[in-house]
């Protein structure tokens, strides 16, 4: 998702913050911009993260969400998925793993 925004990501970033404060509802405006129907409005890429290797989860965490609404969902579904299923309780109150 990185690369396909790298060559209108200038120009999503100056129309971003042209827009702050302006309006409620940027996400369409941010997309036409970026031609995509996402787009990210963090000065940095996944290549500049590297650059700062003691702030990598940090700045990693915040580049992700400033990502449009779209791709934190698909993260955030995406993450559901990846994580194991959470032990369930049962009347004893011990906790049982599900199948």
């Amino acid at each position: 998702m990185d690369y396909v925004l790298e060559a209108t990501k200038p120009a999503v970033l100056a129309k971003a913050a042209g827009l702050k404060g302006r309006i409620e509802n940027v996400e369409p405006v941010l997309q036409s911009v970026s031609g995509e129907q996402f787009y990210n409005t963090s000065p940095l890429d996944f290549r500049r993260l590297l650059d700062d290797p003691p702030n990598i989860a940090d700045n990693l965490r915040a580049c992700i969400a400033a990502f449009s609404s779209g791709v934190q969902e698909v993260i955030t579904k995406f993450d559901r998925r990846a994580r194991p299923p959470r032990p369930r309780r049962t009347r004893s109150g011990c906790s049982r793993r599900t199948p």
